[in-house]
């Protein structure tokens, strides 16, 4: 006689497990691997994956990679050192460092030294580059010693036009893409934009995605091709649509 547990997730027209979405995604919000809810459910790794595939949902280990190369390695790139990513961003200081030396990056010591250069040859004063490298001005006045740099006391020579980094961000350009491109803080980024338009860069993002696969999708798209033309996997692609496109998915169903 076959016994199958979890009786209460058999479905015995088709003779497979039925997990449902709202549950297998409270299990990943909590963290759980595959393999953990693999186990809770009774089946196969590879079902879960499917499921989640399915489902459009992420595992913790892609959300992990997602934050970190959204959001962590933009500020590691920039010099920023690797226990205030893990502040701002939750991604540990092992393994950004970790990250670094398998890609081949010089150390988080020796990009934040670089940045530090490139900003004080900019005449950057100690205070600016503190907020662009997000550490104490104390922290850069005692490496700017080290590397045998005099103190700055001008204003940085570029002038930045605020307006037009509104147009970049409106067509399409990150904030951390501009962040790194004219050597700003997100902090002052934010402040400039919110200043001159009323809301966030990351408003601005949002609203010029949801137009650009609105219109994808107006025009036949389908999401892998969007995913690809946007650098963004298929899966968190799907699950943006169901959250800011919902009649699309409705459409979809009927």
């Amino acid at each position: 006689m076959l016994i199958i547990s979890n009786q209460q997730n058999y479905n015995p027209l088709f003779g497979t497990k039925n997990i449902p979405r709202a549950e297998l995604e409270m299990l990943l919000a909590k963290d759980k691997s595959s393999a953990q809810i693999a186990r809770k459910f009774g089946v196969t790794t590879g079902t879960i994956m499917r499921k989640i595939r399915e489902y459009g949902l992420q595992l913790p280990s892609e959300k992990h990679r997602e934050l970190f190369y959204n959001e962590a390695l933009p500020l590691l790139e920039q010099g920023v050192p690797c226990a205030k990513v893990r502040k701002l961003t939750g991604i540990s200081e092992e393994y950004s460092r970790k990250w670094l030396k398998k890609n081949s990056y010089p150390s988080n010591k020796v990009l934040f030294d670089q940045h530090l250069e490139e900003l004080y040859k900019q005449n950057y004063t100690d205070e600016q580059i503190a907020d662009i490298l997000y550490v104490e001005a104390s922290t850069i006045a005692r490496r700017r010693g080290d590397l045998g740099l005099k103190r700055k006391l001008g204003r940085p020579q570029s002038n930045i036009d605020w307006q037009e980094i509104l147009e970049m961000l409106k067509s399409g350009k990150t904030a951390p893409q501009i962040v790194k491109e004219f050597k700003i803080s997100a902090k002052l980024l934010a402040e400039k934009i919110k200043e001159i338009s009323g809301v966030t860069p990351k408003k601005i993002e949002l609203e010029y995605r949801k137009n650009f696969v609105a219109n994808c999708l107006a025009k036949g798209d389908n999401i892998s091709s969007i995913a690809e033309k946007l650098n963004l996997r298929r899966e968190p692609l799907y699950k943006f649509i169901q959250k800011f496109l919902p009649e699309w998915v409705t459409s979809r169903k009927s």
